[in-house]
């Protein structure tokens, strides 16, 4: 129905302050720590988890789908969305590095809204 659709859709647009505060807090604790910085997405590990997530997952599923499907658009603009939140719920359960965690997911969305600007002025 309708009605739960438009609900849905209130809901992940309610959880994304939420979101951004948990990348927010874990910046903050770091910086407060004395031994982080936001630091530059050049470096090696924040550059290659932007790539896989930004260039790498949309090609594999293009790749994967041409000898397949005619894959609408829509798709590949989903596969390329910057990293998500739950990384960083992955990487605290695993004890993964919360740090990249939170660059990964910081820097590619910053990259993925300034590309979406730059489309919209074109």
């Amino acid at each position: 129905p309708d009605a739960l659709v438009d609900a849905s859709r209130v809901a992940v647009v309610a959880l994304l302050p939420i979101g951004f505060f948990a990348v927010g807090a874990i910046l903050a604790e770091e910086a407060e720590e004395g031994y982080f910085t936001l630091g530059s997405p050049l470096r090696p590990p924040v550059s290659l988890a932007i790539a896989l997530r930004l260039v790498v997952a949309p090609g594999l599923l293009l790749l994967l789908s041409l000898p397949l499907i005619d894959l609408p658009g829509a798709y590949l603009l989903l596969a390329a969305m910057p990293c998500g939140i739950n990384t960083l719920l992955v990487s605290h359960v695993y004890g993964l590095d919360i740090k990249l965690a939170a660059q990964a997911v910081a820097w590619s969305t910053a990259i993925a809204v300034l590309a979406a600007m730059a489309s919209l002025a074109v």
